[in-house]
């Protein structure tokens, strides 16, 4: 047994690879559930099944840096029977540039399991929707345009010698996940997991 486990561990190890992200974050992550993961859509409600939700979340991060890095996220899910459906809009915006993150996504999940002794819970959910990033290039700084004649100060009618080809792009984008719990009311502790795979589409 002690074998099996250090050669699967050994495999799991040699299977890794280097994973990069610049997704904007939130720092009360559990109260922005759609955003976790998308089995969770109209999953955590109450016992009535005409239940909703309507929530939002806030960050603003780095004001001393001048240009702050601000979060906005509004959701909104409900449960039908077994289904949970629901979407969420969030948007970020960060530095000098207005570099603007957009993304919005309609939400749906399915009951799997059917536990009749309401212990286990299992579910399965997916996402599509859009993604829109966009930045002003006319608030961003470049060398071309410090200049002797300014005592080689910022001069800012000089070209900056940049050339975009565009300033904003639209994408449709897809996630999926998975969640389970452990939920027996008679037990101290109710262990929970799941998994989740976001931007299927690579809107990058």
């Amino acid at each position: 047994m002690k074998t099996t486990n250090i050669l699967l561990t050994a495999a799991f190890l040699l299977l890794c690879q280097i994973a990069k992200a610049q997704d904007f974050h939130l720092s009360q992550y559990d109260a922005a559930t759609l955003y976790t993961n998308p089995a969770l859509t109209g999953m955590y409600l109450g016992d009535k099944k005409t239940d909703y939700r309507i929530y939002g979340n806030f960050r603003q991060q780095w004001r001393s840096v001048g240009q702050p890095f601000n979060t906005g996220y509004m959701a909104y899910d409900r449960v039908h029977k077994r289904f949970g459906l629901g979407g969420y809009i969030i948007n970020n915006r960060a530095g000098s540039s207005n570099f603007n993150n957009l993304n919005f996504m309609l939400s749906g999940a399915y009951q799997i399991m059917d536990d009749p002794t309401g212990k286990h819970f299992l579910s399965a959910g997916v996402q599509m929707g859009i993604f829109q990033k966009s930045f002003n290039p006319l608030n961003l700084v470049f060398d071309s345009q410090y200049s002797s004649s300014a005592d080689g100060g910022f001069d800012p009618n000089l070209a900056s010698g940049e050339y975009f080809d565009r300033t904003s792009l639209l994408r449709l984008d897809g996630n999926m996940g998975v969640f389970y719990k452990y939920r027996d009311e008679e037990k101290k502790v109710h262990p929970f997991g799941g998994f989740s795979i976001y931007h299927l589409t690579m809107p990058n």
